[in-house]
């Protein structure tokens, strides 16, 4: 693990501590956006944070983020930064108004700049507030690729997928860098960092297939056709990137999201995917739309000339897009 790696590691460890902190808060640190989705406490710390760490540590460089102050209800806006300043005292230490307004601001929705950050700072709110999975997302691109990627998934249990039971394990990071390969460690650091790969599956009908937990993120009915025709049987329902981490490690082979029935021009935002996309990648699986177009990182906040996600082991990449094209 080179300083880079070991840096952000260190930052999502303590991203988890505090978004784990605000879950035992309770139903007061929500609050709802104007699009009527919910955001949290944990989503807006959690991207001062980063926030804070890119200010130090890479001054000047575009971060493009999903949470603004400006999607916030206005009547309860100075109430809700206030709960934020006090909130991560224990993290940050002392923060006024203007430095979490100035934070906030460092996002933007659009870059013209080669090199910058793209963060989620909370992927699966709804998850999060029943108890379930989430993920925080941080990953850089330059020249149009991205060349770092990690998730922390504080909630993930992998010895349930693996069938371990008994054994103990409190979350996971999971990150990589461009031709290093990709790599898994417990957040709390308790054993070193090891190399991880895909499933090595070539048979559609042991595959396993990840999808989004809300059933109104995708087609359903697209996707049961998907399935009947790839012969797949099981299905698992992961929220957020973590999907991106349990593909990586070889659980599981298929990812895949139409856009949803009641929005069929929804376009994916880069957010939900550049900190997973190269892990999953380096891992030696491979990340599409249902086209089977890569996906075009161009500074925008949205991936505007991709078509829903698709993604896989590698192995079955082919004859999935080929299923899906009869499907679309």
């Amino acid at each position: 693990m080179d300083s880079l790696s070991g840096e952000l590691v260190g930052l999502m460890g303590l991203i988890s501590k505090f978004t784990e902190y605000i879950a035992t808060l309770g139903i007061e640190n929500v609050q709802t956006k104007r699009d009527f989705s919910p955001v949290t406490l944990a989503d807006f710390g959690s991207q001062v944070i980063v926030s804070n760490w890119l200010n130090i540590n890479f001054r000047g460089e575009p971060l493009i983020a999903e949470e603004s102050l400006k999607s916030l209800p206005e009547d309860n806006r100075d109430n809700f930064i206030e709960h934020l300043i006090d909130v991560l005292k224990p993290f940050l230490g002392e923060l006024n108004r203007q430095n979490i307004m100035d934070y906030l601001d460092m996002n933007c929705s659009f870059t013209k700049e080669k090199s910058y950050w793209v963060l989620d700072p909370l992927d699966g709110t709804k998850g999060f507030l029943r108890g379930d999975q989430y993920a925080i997302s941080l990953g850089h691109v330059n020249e149009g690729f991205i060349d770092v990627g990690i998730l922390a998934c504080p909630r993930l249990r992998l010895s349930s997928f693996w069938g371990m039971g008994n054994r103990i394990d409190k979350g996971y990071t999971f990150f990589a860098q461009k031709r290093q390969g990709a790599w898994m460690q417990p957040l709390d650091l308790s054993e070193e960092a090891i190399p991880i790969h895909v499933s090595e599956c070539k048979e559609p009908q042991n595959a396993v297939l990840l999808r989004s937990y809300e059933s109104k993120h995708t087609d359903l009915k697209r996707t049961t056709v998907f399935l009947e025709r790839m012969d797949i049987k099981k299905t698992i329902p992961v929220d957020s990137q973590v999907k991106y981490g349990l593909l990586a490690c070889g659980i599981g082979e298929i990812i895949l999201r139409f856009p949803p029935t009641d929005n069929p021009d929804y376009r994916e935002k880069v957010w939900d995917h550049v900190g997973g996309a190269i892990i999953l990648q380096e891992a030696g699986g491979k990340v599409t739309d249902i086209l089977g177009n890569s996906f075009q990182y161009d500074g925008s906040s949205a991936l505007d000339k991709s078509v829903g996600v698709f993604a896989s082991n590698g192995y079955l990449h082919k004859i999935g897009l080929e299923v899906l094209q009869e499907v679309m």
